[in-house]
């Protein structure tokens, strides 16, 4: 912890080690860790409102995982949702962890399909060969029944 967080804790003797604990983690993460500066992303608007009535069209701020990559990528220190958002984040995150093991067992299978299906192309392309051998053997055979 940089001394300037623990300058910055240390005006909050006052209050409880759960609010310091939380602060120091603010202040420990994104791209201003340590500088004693946050920035927060705070997020309503979607919800409450709808994002089509507050800005342009966003469909992809009606996915809460959308605003959880937008603070983690644009460097947030923190995130600030209505609880509501962060409950549906933990049912999200629940049907996405059923959806990738739908998404493993759908790719394995047609990982599968595609080796049997290479598989049935060379025994085709084996028979065509074999087959052309023995019209050729056959027709060396019998050279009058061509």
């Amino acid at each position: 912890m940089t001394e300037r967080v623990q300058e910055i804790l240390s005006w909050y003797d006052g209050e409880n080690i759960g609010v310091r604990t939380n602060l120091a983690r603010i202040l420990g993460h994104g791209r201003l860790a340590g500088s004693g500066r946050a920035v927060i992303l705070p997020v309503d608007q979607g919800f409450e409102h709808g994002p089509a009535r507050s800005f342009a069209p966003n469909p992809a701020s009606y996915d809460p995982r959308y605003h959880f990559r937008l603070a983690i990528e644009s460097g947030c220190n923190a995130h600030a949702a209505p609880l509501i958002l962060m409950a549906s984040n933990v049912a999200a995150a629940k049907d996405r962890e059923l959806w990738e093991n739908d998404y493993a067992t759908n790719q394995k299978a047609y990982e599968k399909i595609e080796e049997l299906e290479r598989q049935i192309k060379t025994i085709a392309e084996q028979n065509q060969e074999l087959l052309k051998l023995m019209l050729e053997q056959k027709n060396r055979a019998n050279p009058a029944q061509k």
